[in-house]
């Protein structure tokens, strides 16, 4: 089975302080690692009418040039600014970001076409984030049976477990970016919820929690030179691993084994 993934909400550029800026957003850095995981991803995103849109498109096309046919784009130009991060690296590779333009990705929804195409996706994966919480609620509320989210504990507007809670009936997976301390929150989470959920923690590790049920996975890492994106490729190699069947533990080390490709070298994606 080849699984296809339809990830939703966000791209933009990574501005990398004293350097150019790279391809960047949650959901084109889950996609690319769907497409070299072997899965088949479409990002579906917004970006603006100033000039970094052009720079934005053009290393996405790159990126669909380099995985054979296995990422799409539909990208939609709004008028407005397109997303930026500001970040910089640390001498041992950690990623800081320094705030978050969202721009465009801000009120961004998908029209009647785009959300009726969401239904040949295996899987549709969205930020549930308050930048793209429009179009998460959009997503969470169409009825696709395999909903992925998103949610960083450090930026839910509230406590991340009742930014959860809303949509624990209505989703398949739920990715939280956090520390070992939120692991307990989620086990309860998880004793009243069919939701898969999968705890990512950097340099220790990650978790995934069903029905109650925990498995660790330690990080794969060995050569860090920059962590942006690393969360978002243990999503992408996961989802691939889960939908095509796999069990907790070999979805778990997929993802670390994405993660850990991306983590050795510059940039959000794994190519």
């Amino acid at each position: 089975m080849t699984p296809s993934i339809a990830a939703v909400g966000e791209i933009g550029l990574d501005a990398y302080e004293n350097d150019e800026p790279l391809l960047g957003g949650i959901s084109v850095n889950v996609a690319r690692t769907v497409a070299w995981c072997g899965g088949r991803a479409t990002v579906f995103a917004p970006i603006g009418t100033d000039e970094r849109a052009a720079r934005i498109e053009a290393l996405a096309v790159r990126a669909v040039a380099g995985q054979g046919g296995r990422l799409a784009l539909r990208l939609r130009t709004i008028a407005g600014e397109s997303a930026v991060q500001p970040l910089s690296v640390t001498s041992t590779g950690e990623r800081v970001l320094n705030g978050y333009r969202a721009g465009v990705v801000a009120g961004y929804t998908l029209d009647a076409i785009e959300l009726a195409e969401l239904a040949a996706f295996d899987a549709v994966h969205v930020p549930l984030a308050p930048e793209s919480k429009c179009v998460a609620d959009q997503i969470i509320g169409s009825g696709h049976p395999r909903i992925a989210v998103d949610v960083s504990a450090d930026s839910a507007p509230s406590d991340f477990t009742a930014w959860l809670g809303p949509s624990l009936g209505r989703i398949a997976f739920a990715f939280v970016g956090g520390a070992s301390s939120h692991l307990e929150p989620l086990m309860v989470l998880s004793r009243r919820s069919p939701v898969r959920f999968v705890l990512t923690a950097g340099a220790a590790g990650a978790w995934g929690i069903a029905r109650g049920r925990v498995v660790a996975q330690p990080t794969l890492a060995r050569t860090i030179v920059d962590t942006t994106g690393c969360g978002d490729a243990f999503q992408g190699g996961f989802l691939v691993s889960a939908v095509s069947g796999s069990s907790l533990e070999d979805a778990l080390a997929a993802g670390a084994r994405a993660a850990a490709v991306v983590a050795a070298k510059r940039g959000g994606g794994p190519e």
